[in-house]
Protein backbone atom coordinates (compact mmCIF):
# COMPACT_ATOMS: atom_id res chain seq x y z
CA UNK A 1 0.00 0.00 0.00
CA UNK A 2 1.18 3.45 -0.66
CA UNK A 3 2.62 5.35 1.46
CA UNK A 4 2.18 8.80 1.69
CA UNK A 5 6.02 10.28 2.20
CA UNK A 6 6.41 13.75 4.75
CA UNK A 7 9.09 16.41 4.79
CA UNK A 8 11.83 14.35 6.19
CA UNK A 9 12.41 13.24 2.65
CA UNK A 10 13.58 16.54 1.66
CA UNK A 11 15.80 16.97 4.18
CA UNK A 12 17.66 13.39 3.55
CA UNK A 13 18.46 14.19 0.06
CA UNK A 14 20.16 17.30 0.99
CA UNK A 15 23.16 15.79 2.53
CA UNK A 16 25.31 17.60 4.49
CA UNK A 17 28.79 15.94 4.02
CA UNK A 18 31.18 18.31 3.39
CA UNK A 19 31.19 21.68 4.12
CA UNK A 20 33.35 23.32 1.44
CA UNK A 21 31.43 24.72 -1.86
CA UNK A 22 32.94 23.58 -4.87
CA UNK A 23 32.01 24.37 -8.30
CA UNK A 24 30.10 22.15 -10.79
CA UNK A 25 29.59 22.32 -14.72
CA UNK A 26 27.55 19.50 -16.56
CA UNK A 27 27.90 19.79 -20.30
CA UNK A 28 25.20 17.97 -22.04
CA UNK A 29 25.12 17.18 -25.88
CA UNK A 30 22.29 15.16 -27.25
CA UNK A 31 22.18 14.23 -31.24
CA UNK A 32 18.71 13.67 -32.85
CA UNK A 33 16.87 16.12 -31.45
CA UNK A 34 13.63 17.94 -33.23
CA UNK A 35 14.93 21.05 -34.09
CA UNK A 36 12.69 24.42 -33.89
CA UNK A 37 10.25 25.24 -36.64
CA UNK A 38 11.20 28.12 -38.78
CA UNK A 39 10.55 31.10 -36.74
CA UNK A 40 10.13 29.65 -33.61
CA UNK A 41 13.51 30.30 -31.54
CA UNK A 42 14.40 28.15 -28.23
CA UNK A 43 12.20 25.08 -28.91
CA UNK A 44 13.76 22.71 -26.42
CA UNK A 45 14.90 23.55 -22.81
CA UNK A 46 16.57 21.55 -20.44
CA UNK A 47 15.44 21.84 -16.55
CA UNK A 48 17.94 21.01 -13.67
CA UNK A 49 16.27 20.38 -9.93
CA UNK A 50 18.20 19.59 -6.81
CA UNK A 51 17.88 19.96 -3.13
CA UNK A 52 20.56 21.90 -1.46
CA UNK A 53 20.26 22.46 2.66
CA UNK A 54 16.39 21.69 2.17
CA UNK A 55 16.06 24.32 -0.22
CA UNK A 56 15.27 23.45 -3.31
CA UNK A 57 16.69 24.12 -6.45
CA UNK A 58 15.61 24.70 -10.42
CA UNK A 59 17.93 26.39 -13.10
CA UNK A 60 16.76 26.14 -16.88
CA UNK A 61 19.28 26.23 -20.16
CA UNK A 62 18.24 26.55 -23.75
CA UNK A 63 19.28 23.24 -25.95
CA UNK A 64 20.69 24.57 -28.64
CA UNK A 65 22.30 22.37 -31.75
CA UNK A 66 21.68 19.77 -29.05
CA UNK A 67 23.90 20.96 -26.85
CA UNK A 68 23.18 22.74 -23.13
CA UNK A 69 25.22 23.28 -19.81
CA UNK A 70 24.62 24.21 -16.28
CA UNK A 71 27.10 25.41 -13.89
CA UNK A 72 26.80 26.15 -10.09
CA UNK A 73 28.41 25.23 -6.54
CA UNK A 74 26.92 22.65 -4.05
CA UNK A 75 28.48 22.03 -0.33
CA UNK A 76 28.12 18.58 -0.97
CA UNK A 77 26.80 15.11 -3.84
CA UNK A 78 23.29 16.15 -4.02
CA UNK A 79 20.62 13.90 -6.00
CA UNK A 80 19.04 15.54 -9.25
CA UNK A 81 17.07 15.34 -12.29
CA UNK A 82 17.48 16.96 -15.51
CA UNK A 83 14.81 17.22 -17.74
CA UNK A 84 13.91 17.85 -21.17
CA UNK A 85 11.42 19.50 -22.86
CA UNK A 86 10.22 21.58 -25.73
CA UNK A 87 9.56 25.05 -24.35
CA UNK A 88 6.73 25.72 -26.98
CA UNK A 89 3.97 22.48 -26.57
CA UNK A 90 1.33 23.02 -24.37
CA UNK A 91 2.11 19.69 -23.28
CA UNK A 92 5.64 19.02 -21.94
CA UNK A 93 6.79 15.65 -21.89
CA UNK A 94 7.27 14.96 -18.07
CA UNK A 95 8.45 11.24 -18.93
CA UNK A 96 11.85 12.51 -20.28
CA UNK A 97 14.17 13.04 -17.48
CA UNK A 98 16.44 11.05 -15.63
CA UNK A 99 17.79 10.81 -12.08
CA UNK A 100 21.54 11.17 -11.32
CA UNK A 101 24.10 12.35 -8.56
CA UNK A 102 24.99 16.37 -9.00
CA UNK A 103 28.42 16.75 -7.54
CA UNK A 104 31.20 18.88 -7.87
CA UNK A 105 33.81 18.72 -11.00
CA UNK A 106 32.55 17.97 -14.42
CA UNK A 107 28.87 15.94 -15.71
CA UNK A 108 29.26 15.06 -19.12
CA UNK A 109 25.70 13.91 -20.42
CA UNK A 110 25.57 12.48 -24.14
CA UNK A 111 23.20 10.71 -25.71
CA UNK A 112 20.54 10.06 -29.03
CA UNK A 113 17.43 11.84 -28.58
CA UNK A 114 16.08 10.92 -25.50
CA UNK A 115 17.43 12.38 -21.90
CA UNK A 116 15.85 9.19 -20.01
CA UNK A 117 18.49 7.09 -22.20
CA UNK A 118 21.41 9.35 -21.93
CA UNK A 119 24.86 8.03 -20.30
CA UNK A 120 25.39 10.46 -17.34
CA UNK A 121 28.97 10.47 -15.98
CA UNK A 122 30.33 12.52 -13.43
CA UNK A 123 32.32 11.77 -9.82
CA UNK A 124 32.59 8.98 -7.45
CA UNK A 125 28.79 9.21 -6.19
CA UNK A 126 27.80 9.03 -10.02
CA UNK A 127 29.64 6.03 -11.15
CA UNK A 128 28.14 4.25 -7.73
CA UNK A 129 24.94 5.34 -9.08
CA UNK A 130 25.63 3.93 -12.47
CA UNK A 131 27.05 0.44 -11.22
CA UNK A 132 23.99 0.18 -8.82
CA UNK A 133 21.85 0.74 -11.93
CA UNK A 134 23.50 -1.69 -13.78
CA UNK A 135 22.78 -4.56 -11.61
CA UNK A 136 19.19 -3.46 -11.36
CA UNK A 137 18.72 -3.01 -14.82
CA UNK A 138 17.35 -6.78 -15.74
CA UNK A 139 15.09 -6.28 -12.34
CA UNK A 140 13.81 -2.94 -13.75
CA UNK A 141 13.58 -4.27 -17.40
CA UNK A 142 11.42 -7.03 -16.03
CA UNK A 143 8.64 -4.56 -13.78
CA UNK A 144 8.34 -2.56 -16.75
CA UNK A 145 7.46 -5.61 -18.97
CA UNK A 146 5.12 -6.86 -16.38
CA UNK A 147 3.93 -3.78 -16.12
CA UNK A 148 2.60 -4.01 -19.83
CA UNK A 149 1.19 -6.94 -19.19
CA UNK A 150 -0.66 -5.72 -16.44
CA UNK A 151 -1.86 -2.70 -17.80
CA UNK A 152 -3.64 -4.99 -20.78
CA UNK A 153 -6.03 -7.09 -18.07
CA UNK A 154 -7.00 -3.71 -16.50
CA UNK A 155 -10.66 -3.69 -18.26
CA UNK A 156 -10.88 -7.38 -17.39
CA UNK A 157 -12.55 -9.57 -14.44
CA UNK A 158 -10.01 -10.36 -12.07
CA UNK A 159 -8.13 -13.25 -12.31
CA UNK A 160 -5.78 -16.19 -12.13
CA UNK A 161 -3.36 -14.37 -14.66
CA UNK A 162 -3.96 -11.08 -13.25
CA UNK A 163 -3.06 -12.33 -9.69
CA UNK A 164 -0.46 -14.46 -11.15
CA UNK A 165 1.32 -10.35 -12.75
CA UNK A 166 0.42 -9.08 -9.87
CA UNK A 167 2.55 -11.36 -7.86
CA UNK A 168 5.61 -11.53 -10.35
CA UNK A 169 5.26 -7.71 -9.71
CA UNK A 170 5.75 -7.88 -5.76
CA UNK A 171 8.10 -10.68 -6.67
CA UNK A 172 10.58 -8.25 -8.33
CA UNK A 173 9.89 -5.54 -6.28
CA UNK A 174 11.18 -7.25 -3.06
CA UNK A 175 14.38 -8.27 -5.39
CA UNK A 176 15.21 -5.02 -5.99
CA UNK A 177 14.72 -3.87 -2.36
CA UNK A 178 17.37 -7.21 -1.73
CA UNK A 179 19.43 -5.84 -4.22
CA UNK A 180 19.93 -2.50 -2.85
CA UNK A 181 20.63 -3.74 0.55
CA UNK A 182 23.56 -5.57 -0.69
CA UNK A 183 25.06 -2.18 -2.17
CA UNK A 184 24.27 -0.60 0.90
CA UNK A 185 26.08 -3.52 2.45
CA UNK A 186 29.28 -3.40 0.02
CA UNK A 187 29.33 0.18 0.12
CA UNK A 188 29.16 1.96 3.36
CA UNK A 189 30.75 5.31 2.70
CA UNK A 190 28.86 5.91 -0.39
CA UNK A 191 26.62 8.81 -0.51
CA UNK A 192 24.23 6.60 -2.68
CA UNK A 193 23.58 4.16 0.64
CA UNK A 194 22.78 6.36 2.49
CA UNK A 195 20.37 7.46 -0.02
CA UNK A 196 18.88 4.47 -0.81
CA UNK A 197 18.54 3.83 2.98
CA UNK A 198 16.70 7.58 3.91
CA UNK A 199 14.55 6.50 1.39
CA UNK A 200 13.21 3.24 3.58
CA UNK A 201 12.75 5.85 6.29
CA UNK A 202 9.13 6.82 5.43
CA UNK A 203 8.08 4.09 7.98
CA UNK A 204 10.74 3.00 10.19
CA UNK A 205 11.21 -0.95 10.97
CA UNK A 206 13.52 -0.50 13.39
CA UNK A 207 14.58 -4.46 12.97
CA UNK A 208 14.97 -3.68 9.49
CA UNK A 209 16.85 -0.46 9.54
CA UNK A 210 19.07 -0.43 12.41
CA UNK A 211 21.82 -2.93 11.02
CA UNK A 212 21.61 -1.24 7.51
CA UNK A 213 22.15 2.17 9.41
CA UNK A 214 25.06 0.70 11.57
CA UNK A 215 27.00 -0.77 8.41
CA UNK A 216 27.49 2.53 7.04
CA UNK A 217 30.94 4.47 7.85
CA UNK A 218 31.26 6.82 10.53
CA UNK A 219 31.86 9.63 7.97
CA UNK A 220 28.35 8.61 6.86
CA UNK A 221 26.83 8.14 10.48
CA UNK A 222 28.26 12.07 11.26
CA UNK A 223 27.31 13.65 8.50
CA UNK A 224 24.15 16.13 8.89
CA UNK A 225 22.30 13.39 6.90
CA UNK A 226 23.40 10.45 8.64
CA UNK A 227 22.47 12.35 11.95
CA UNK A 228 19.27 13.08 10.62
CA UNK A 229 18.68 9.12 9.82
CA UNK A 230 20.29 8.38 12.98
CA UNK A 231 17.69 10.77 14.87
CA UNK A 232 14.65 9.28 13.18
CA UNK A 233 15.84 5.54 14.13
CA UNK A 234 16.30 6.48 17.53
CA UNK A 235 12.71 7.98 17.99
CA UNK A 236 11.33 4.86 15.99
CA UNK A 237 12.98 2.23 18.10
CA UNK A 238 11.61 3.86 21.19
CA UNK A 239 8.33 3.68 19.90
CA UNK A 240 8.73 0.31 19.13
CA UNK A 241 6.69 -3.10 20.74
CA UNK A 242 8.34 -3.44 24.39
CA UNK A 243 8.72 0.30 24.97
CA UNK A 244 6.72 2.58 27.76
CA UNK A 245 4.20 4.64 25.62
CA UNK A 246 5.34 8.24 24.93
CA UNK A 247 3.08 10.99 26.04
CA UNK A 248 1.36 13.23 24.00
CA UNK A 249 -0.81 17.01 24.30
CA UNK A 250 -2.97 17.30 20.97
CA UNK A 251 -6.32 19.24 20.48
CA UNK A 252 -9.43 17.88 19.12
CA UNK A 253 -12.21 19.59 16.84
CA UNK A 254 -13.96 21.56 19.11
CA UNK A 255 -10.25 23.11 20.62
CA UNK A 256 -9.94 20.69 23.56
CA UNK A 257 -6.86 19.48 24.96
CA UNK A 258 -6.26 15.34 24.12
CA UNK A 259 -4.01 13.70 26.33
CA UNK A 260 -2.77 10.23 26.56
CA UNK A 261 -3.54 10.45 29.99
CA UNK A 262 -7.38 10.62 28.86
CA UNK A 263 -7.01 6.99 27.85
CA UNK A 264 -4.91 5.54 31.34
CA UNK A 265 -5.95 1.78 31.71
CA UNK A 266 -7.55 0.95 28.74
CA UNK A 267 -6.06 -0.74 25.71
CA UNK A 268 -5.35 2.37 22.97
CA UNK A 269 -4.77 2.26 19.22
CA UNK A 270 -2.68 5.59 18.50
CA UNK A 271 -3.75 6.34 14.63
CA UNK A 272 -1.78 8.31 12.78
CA UNK A 273 -3.24 10.04 9.88
CA UNK A 274 -4.47 12.98 7.11
CA UNK A 275 -7.12 13.84 5.60
CA UNK A 276 -4.87 14.62 1.84
CA UNK A 277 -3.79 10.39 2.68
CA UNK A 278 -5.30 8.67 -0.13
CA UNK A 279 -3.59 5.31 2.06
CA UNK A 280 -5.22 6.70 5.06
CA UNK A 281 -8.81 7.49 3.66
CA UNK A 282 -8.88 3.41 2.31
CA UNK A 283 -7.51 2.17 6.06
CA UNK A 284 -10.72 4.10 7.66
CA UNK A 285 -13.05 1.77 7.28
CA UNK A 286 -11.20 -0.99 8.96
CA UNK A 287 -10.90 1.12 11.88
CA UNK A 288 -14.26 1.88 11.55
CA UNK A 289 -15.13 -1.69 11.98
CA UNK A 290 -12.10 -2.38 14.42
CA UNK A 291 -13.55 0.64 16.78
CA UNK A 292 -17.30 -0.88 16.70
CA UNK A 293 -15.87 -4.63 16.82
CA UNK A 294 -13.73 -3.85 20.19
CA UNK A 295 -14.96 -0.48 21.95
CA UNK A 296 -16.65 -2.49 24.56
CA UNK A 297 -13.70 -4.41 25.33
CA UNK A 298 -11.49 -2.35 26.86
CA UNK A 299 -10.33 -0.89 24.07
CA UNK A 300 -10.54 3.15 22.96
CA UNK A 301 -8.75 4.85 19.69
CA UNK A 302 -7.41 8.49 19.21
CA UNK A 303 -6.93 9.71 15.44
CA UNK A 304 -3.82 12.42 15.15
CA UNK A 305 -4.13 13.85 12.08
CA UNK A 306 -1.09 15.54 10.24
CA UNK A 307 -3.64 18.16 8.47
CA UNK A 308 -2.93 21.71 8.60
CA UNK A 309 -6.63 22.37 7.03
CA UNK A 310 -8.80 22.35 9.67
CA UNK A 311 -11.60 22.63 7.34
CA UNK A 312 -10.52 19.36 5.50
CA UNK A 313 -9.88 17.83 8.25
CA UNK A 314 -12.96 18.20 10.10
CA UNK A 315 -14.45 16.95 6.32
CA UNK A 316 -12.73 13.98 6.22
CA UNK A 317 -13.90 12.78 9.83
CA UNK A 318 -17.61 13.35 8.98
CA UNK A 319 -17.54 11.90 5.97
CA UNK A 320 -15.25 8.40 7.05
CA UNK A 321 -17.48 8.27 10.09
CA UNK A 322 -14.58 8.31 12.56
CA UNK A 323 -16.64 8.88 15.67
CA UNK A 324 -14.07 8.28 17.93
CA UNK A 325 -11.55 11.15 19.14
CA UNK A 326 -9.90 12.88 17.21
CA UNK A 327 -7.04 15.10 17.57
CA UNK A 328 -4.38 17.28 15.81
CA UNK A 329 -2.34 20.30 16.32
CA UNK A 330 -2.44 21.37 13.14
CA UNK A 331 1.12 21.34 12.02
CA UNK A 332 1.04 19.01 9.46
CA UNK A 333 4.23 17.07 9.07
CA UNK A 334 5.78 19.05 12.00
CA UNK A 335 2.57 17.93 14.10
CA UNK A 336 4.77 17.70 17.96
CA UNK A 337 3.18 14.06 19.02
CA UNK A 338 4.26 12.29 15.50
CA UNK A 339 7.79 13.45 15.74
CA UNK A 340 7.95 11.86 18.86
CA UNK A 341 7.04 8.70 17.61
CA UNK A 342 9.38 8.55 14.28
CA UNK A 343 6.21 9.15 12.15
CA UNK A 344 7.70 10.24 8.72
CA UNK A 345 4.99 8.53 6.86
CA UNK A 346 1.03 8.02 7.06
CA UNK A 347 -1.06 5.57 7.80
CA UNK A 348 0.84 4.27 10.80
CA UNK A 349 -0.68 3.34 14.13
CA UNK A 350 0.89 2.07 17.82
CA UNK A 351 -1.23 -0.18 19.79
CA UNK A 352 -0.83 0.73 23.87
CA UNK A 353 -1.50 -2.23 26.94
CA UNK A 354 -3.61 -0.40 29.80
CA UNK A 355 -0.12 -0.54 31.54
CA UNK A 356 1.23 1.70 28.77
CA UNK A 357 3.59 -0.86 27.32
CA UNK A 358 3.35 -0.50 23.27
CA UNK A 359 2.44 -3.88 21.85
CA UNK A 360 2.52 -3.63 18.55
CA UNK A 361 2.99 -1.13 15.58
CA UNK A 362 1.35 -0.15 12.14
CA UNK A 363 -1.77 -2.81 12.11
CA UNK A 364 -3.76 -2.19 8.74
CA UNK A 365 -6.50 -3.68 6.96
CA UNK A 366 -7.82 -7.38 8.67
CA UNK A 367 -4.73 -7.96 10.17
CA UNK A 368 -5.73 -5.45 12.89
CA UNK A 369 -9.02 -7.17 13.44
CA UNK A 370 -6.95 -10.77 14.11
CA UNK A 371 -4.64 -8.84 16.39
CA UNK A 372 -7.33 -7.11 18.84
CA UNK A 373 -9.35 -10.20 18.64
CA UNK A 374 -5.96 -11.92 20.04
CA UNK A 375 -5.11 -9.66 22.68
CA UNK A 376 -8.68 -8.41 23.76
CA UNK A 377 -10.79 -11.67 24.86
CA UNK A 378 -7.80 -12.98 27.18
CA UNK A 379 -7.48 -9.14 28.58
CA UNK A 380 -11.04 -9.53 28.93
CA UNK A 381 -11.21 -12.97 30.68
CA UNK A 382 -8.56 -11.69 33.30
CA UNK A 383 -10.31 -8.70 33.93
CA UNK A 384 -13.42 -10.86 35.10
Amino acid sequence: MKKIILSLFVMLMAGRISSAQTTFLISGNLSGLKEPASGVEHAMMAKLSYTIDNKSLTDSAVVSGGKFSFKGTVASPARAIIRLFDNNSKEHNREDYQEFYLENGTTTITGNGNIHLALIRGGAVQQDWLSLQQQMKPLNDRTSTLMVLLDRQRYKEKGALRDSLIGAIRSNAAGKLQAEEKFILSHPDSYVSICLLGDRFGIVNPEKMAPLYHSLSARMQQSGYGKTLGESLEKAINASAGHQVIGFTQYDTAGNTVTLQDYKGKFLLIDFWASWCGACRQENPYKVAAYHNFKDRNFDMVSISLDKDRQAWVKAVKEDGLIWKQASDLKGGQNKAAKDYGINAVPQNVLVSPEGIIIARNLSGEGMQYKLQEILPAAAEKQL
